[in-house]
């Protein structure tokens, strides 16, 4: 058992150089494609065991079907959960408008009933350009949402701004 679990982290650490290295050369395309490998290794089904579930075209469909009008495609259980959370990460690297973008991770952050779904939304909004629109949108999400963890991932998310909007925010939470 032991040779199986220091097998297991040659193997993370391997996968680990490989990202760092096509961060290296600037391919996107060869990160995203070891993001989804990456999230299709650790994840796993409701009993905790491997699950063979996750597909790189599934993150596609998805993602192509959230640059629609609508998002309901992340919000249901179609797919997994980890695909739904790598279409997201996706999404938010594809260059779409970031009002669009925003959006989108705020309906999702707000709407889904996965908690970590949600999570993943929030801390999507982080990484938007326009800073001001980030904080409203964290701000709408923190007063919204029905899952304290949300809203706990929405306080850290605040926590990052250095903005007087992000300390108002902050400060409306506590009083």
């Amino acid at each position: 058992m032991e040779f199986a679990g220091v097998m297991a982290l040659v193997i993370l650490a391997v996968a680990n150089l490989n990202v760092l290295g096509s961060l290296a050369t600037g391919t996107a395309d060869a990160v995203m494609g070891l993001a989804h490998r990456w999230h299709g290794l650790v994840t796993t089904d409701e009993a905790g065991t491997a699950a063979a579930g996750f597909d790189d075209a599934n993150v596609q469909a998805v993602a192509e079907d959230l640059s629609g009008p609508s998002v309901e495609a992340v919000l249901s259980s179609q797919y997994s959960l980890e695909t739904r959370k790598a279409a997201l990460y996706a999404l938010a690297e594809s260059g779409m408008d970031e009002s669009k973008l925003l959006a989108i991770l705020e309906r999702v952050a707000l709407q889904s009933v996965e908690t970590e779904l949600a999570k993943a939304a929030v801390y999507l909004v982080t990484d938007v350009q326009s800073e001001g629109e980030a904080v409203a949108s964290l701000r709408r999400i923190l007063q919204g949402s029905s899952h304290v963890q949300v809203r706990k991932a929405a306080v850290y998310a605040l926590g990052e701004f250095e903005s007087a909007e992000a300390r108002a925010a902050l400060l409306d939470a506590v009083g």
